[in-house]
């Protein structure tokens, strides 16, 4: 068992909530759902104007993502890679499940590990730099961009390939562990010494016990409406609690019928 690094001092909110606000508050016109599994996320994103890609690296996710009659009507764009820290191709491990939308299907990753419930087969996808991708989408890349990142063990390499468009990224939703569940990952302390560095602030995170999500905001968005941001992170805290209380109410009947 490896050991399992600190975890951040930080106020636990409904972090969903959290991104949504965040991103209309600094006006994403770009939300990259990194990730995306079946798209449920990505269509959350999809409000106004705001342009939604659903990056997928699992050859059967990635199909039905873009089979799916709800994400094409909504206009996101899906794209069947993986985000890296380079452009070109990565290996990467599906776990065969039984059915396409077992949960096991959702760790699939980049990074291998020992415990999967199920047999993995190694594949070759593309792989991408987040900026590189936004550059070719467009010659004009909006002023304003949104991250939501779960990437099963490779945020860390996720976010080394967003250094050309950092400036523009306003908020980043992403996953990370305090103990090695994939080979070789890289854990909290990493993803959060690149993120600073990058010019990020975490403040808020998801609840959880060794993984969670925690949500990074831009300091340079952050200094120009320094009171709506932290009334938007007191509301995802009062939201999270009230769920919380409603959920300890229900059981407490159920237990009494």
């Amino acid at each position: 068992m490896t050991s399992v690094v600190q975890s951040p001092d930080l106020p636990i909110v409904n972090s969903e909530f959290l991104f949504r606000v965040l991103s209309n508050l600094f006006r994403a016109g770009l939300v990259l759902d990194v990730g995306s599994y079946d798209g449920e996320n990505a269509l959350r994103f999809c409000r106004g104007k705001r342009r939604v890609v659903a990056l997928e690296a699992n050859p059967v996710n990635a199909g039905l993502l873009a089979s799916n009659a709800a994400v094409t009507a909504a206009g996101i764009d899906v794209r069947h890679c993986a985000a890296w820290k380079e452009d070109g191709t990565v290996s990467f491990n599906v776990v065969e499940v039984p059915e396409a939308d077992d949960w096991h299907n959702k760790i699939s990753s980049t990074r291998s590990r020992e415990d999967y419930a199920f047999p993995t087969r190694a594949v070759t996808v593309e792989a991408r730099r987040l900026d590189s991708l936004v550059r070719d989408m467009d010659d004009r890349p909006p002023e304003s961009i949104a991250l939501w990142i779960d990437v099963e063990g490779a945020a860390y390499e996720v976010l080394q390939g967003i250094e050309q468009i950092a400036e523009l990224v306003c908020a980043v939703h992403v996953e990370v562990e305090l103990q090695q569940f994939w080979n070789a990952q890289k854990l909290w302390p990493d993803v959060n010494a690149l993120m600073r560095d990058a010019g990020f602030v975490p403040v808020a995170r998801r609840p959880g016990d060794l993984q969670f999500d925690v949500i990074f905001v831009n300091s340079r968005f952050a200094r120009r409406m320094p009171v709506r941001w932290r009334a938007a992170l007191v509301l995802a805290w009062l939201r999270l609690r009230v769920a919380i209380a409603r959920r300890n109410i229900l059981r407490l009947f159920a237990r009494q019928r």
